[in-house]
């Protein structure tokens, strides 16, 4: 005796069964209005049914059936959509937080610029413009001590000491005064 285990493939199809609906189509329009519902004819009827057939993949041996009905669709209730306020809207409601994110943003972003950054940056030039006015005035005070032009009778002592402070106030000053004067690179 021989026994045979047989086991079906998972999800295969025994059998369709589809039934479709197909709302009758308008009528000519007669003065304006719109035409009156007729039903499909015999040939339209037919090519529904083929396009069905080879929607689903028909198969008369498999006992597949098809059922196509033609029918007069109700027409759609117009509900009356409440006029809500625009302040009520979700939609303006979603949108206007958004906007006010990036309102807020951008005016903090305004108000640390124009209270904070800038006069900052207004500050930092002023000391840098003022420190650089003082060295200035430095170099040409020293200038003049050094010069030799008859004007200012100066001792070698007093020259002396007068670069000597000079070289301790400022002493980069002092060093591209000896680079320029050993040929170094252009005084900074």
């Amino acid at each position: 005796k021989t026994i045979r285990h047989t086991r079906g493939v998972p999800g295969t199809v025994r059998r369709l069964s589809v039934a479709v609906v197909v709302n009758h189509k308008k009528g000519p329009e007669k003065d304006g209005k719109p035409g009156k519902a007729l039903p499909l004819s015999e040939a339209e009827m037919r090519q529904v049914n083929a396009l069905v057939r080879d929607a689903v993949g028909f198969a008369q041996e498999r006992g597949d059936s098809i059922n196509i009905a033609n029918a007069p669709f109700a027409p759609a209730d117009k509900e009356a959509v409440p006029d809500t306020p625009i302040w009520k809207n979700p939609d303006v409601v979603a949108f206007a937080r958004e906007a006010a994110k990036y309102l807020a943003f951008a005016l903090l972003a305004f108000l640390l610029w124009t209270k904070i950054l800038k006069p900052l940056f207004e500050m930092f030039a002023a000391a840098a413009k003022r420190i650089e006015m003082e060295e200035a005035e430095k170099a040409a005070q020293a200038q003049e001590v050094i010069s030799h032009d008859g004007h200012h009778h100066v001792s070698y002592d007093q020259k002396l000491q007068a670069a000597k402070d000079l070289a301790k106030q400022d002493p980069k000053m002092i060093a591209n005064v000896i680079k320029e004067w050993v040929g170094g690179s252009e005084p900074r």
